[in-house]
């Protein structure tokens, strides 16, 4: 879980680790959802095994941030975090 205040925007990471001597990351996206309601989506950056995205959550709240993406072993991963945004 993640706190933001409103209007800041953070770098959000996550690391991919398989127990596989070489792997790929395809096919990834992310997208940040309040309340079931998607209010970003897009392709986060890859460098090696980790996938980075920006976030700028408008309104105070919990969100939901998602990354999805297909690992080379023919697996798709899902992994979500809650973020909790603070007024300033």
């Amino acid at each position: 879980m993640f706190s933001i205040t409103k209007g800041e925007k953070r770098i959000i990471s996550i690391d991919v680790s398989i127990d596989a001597p070489d792997y790929s990351i395809s096919n990834y996206t992310y997208t940040l959802s309040k309340d079931g309601v998607v209010e970003e989506t897009g392709t986060p950056i890859l460098q090696e095994h980790t996938l980075y995205c920006y976030v700028e959550p408008t309104k105070i709240g919990g969100y939901v941030l998602t990354f999805e993406f297909d690992l080379g072993t023919g697996e798709h991963i899902i992994k979500s975090t809650a973020i909790n945004v603070f007024p300033l």
